[in-house]
């Protein structure tokens, strides 16, 4: 098709100049006279025009539509603090927790009550299931605070089978009640923040040096001791 495309644009050419040519000398182009230089040529000119139209690569249309597409994707992204109307169409929107997998539930409108279950097998270790709750908890109160404009929710942690999306058995469940305030403070002890939105990178993402405290599986960085002063209020 790209080659169709270039020929097209090299017959184009081609018939505009020979047009040119041909109505002010014919003999140029080794045709008798005018007329039929000019129809030779306009034909010529007609179907390179087709050719132009049928042949002309799909990839700018694509490409400008990948850009668009990218800059509203990156758009609310860029913006540290976008802040949902609701909790639901936060969680919606990231993705991370999906209500039709029943990893997400609003258990009460007001005061906020939340859940959040991440998935597991019940032979996993119990360590790795303690830490897959943690961080559901942590993920809901802080996403919570600096998506919304709420200011203390009650967030609730526990396991969901990733074969049927059912409660885990045996698993670990936490459940957290907390101020905004009180949060920034808590995470102020381990990370030089001024406000939560400084757990957020220009992806939306936590941040490098917040993953490595919310990741802590050894426990070097101070996950354990953050985390119970998170749901020390219940």
């Amino acid at each position: 098709m790209e080659f169709l495309f270039i020929v097209s644009i090299f017959l184009f050419l081609i018939s505009v100049v020979c047009i040119t040519l041909g109505m002010i000398k014919p003999s140029i182009i080794k045709l008798k006279n005018r007329k039929q230089s000019f129809i030779a040529f306009l034909v010529t000119f007609v179907l390179s025009i087709i050719g132009v139209l049928n042949f002309a690569p799909d990839t700018p249309d694509n490409q400008v539509t990948e850009t668009q597409e990218t800059i509203t994707d990156s758009f609310v992204c860029s913006n540290k603090n976008a802040i949902y109307p609701t909790v639901a169409s936060m969680m919606e929107d990231f993705g991370d927790y999906p209500s039709d997998t029943n990893a997400f539930e609003i258990i009460n409108e007001s005061p906020l009550k939340i859940r959040l279950s991440a998935t597991a097998y019940d032979n996993d270790p119990t360590s790795v299931k303690d830490n897959l709750a943690k961080r559901a908890l942590i993920y809901g109160v802080l996403r919570t605070f600096i998506n919304t404009n709420n200011n203390d929710v009650t967030v609730v942690s526990y396991l969901i089978n990733n074969d049927n999306h059912q409660k885990l058995k045996d698993s670990p469940e936490y459940t957290a009640t907390i101020t905004k305030d009180q949060a920034l403070k808590i995470t102020q002890k381990y990370i030089p923040i001024n406000s939560l939105n400084d757990l957020i990178d220009e992806n939306c993402s936590f941040t490098k040096q917040f993953n490595e405290l919310r990741y802590d599986d050894s426990g070097k960085k101070g996950f354990d001791k953050f985390f119970n002063e998170l749901t020390a209020n219940k």
